[in-house]
């Protein structure tokens, strides 16, 4: 963890791609209990569509370009799938 620490905070001015790319190499390193989820790029809408087909709670989209910002930003969305379980538990509220 203490290595995440270290990438995070010297990073925060670096686009995605090269964080990511950092993140690669990092967690190629790491014995078990981590994997690194390569990103897509295109069709946004496709994307999600693909996304809920599959059950997944939903996408995340990023500016590739831009550097991290903790926090609510317009540098990235969190799209929710409206089916997804997760949702469905705070129709229910039932996620406590």
């Amino acid at each position: 963890m203490r290595r995440l620490r270290i990438l995070v905070s010297c990073c925060r001015a670096v686009s995605l791609l090269d964080r990511k790319a950092r993140l690669f190499r990092l967690v190629a390193k790491a014995k078990d209990g981590l994997e690194y989820n390569d990103h897509l790029t295109g069709a946004g809408a496709e994307i999600f569509a693909h996304a809920c087909r599959l059950g997944h709670e939903g996408v995340v989209a990023k500016r590739m370009d831009l550097g991290y910002e903790s926090g609510r930003s317009r540098r990235w969305l969190k799209i929710k799938n409206p089916d997804s379980p997760a949702m469905q538990r705070v129709r229910d509220e039932t996620f406590g």
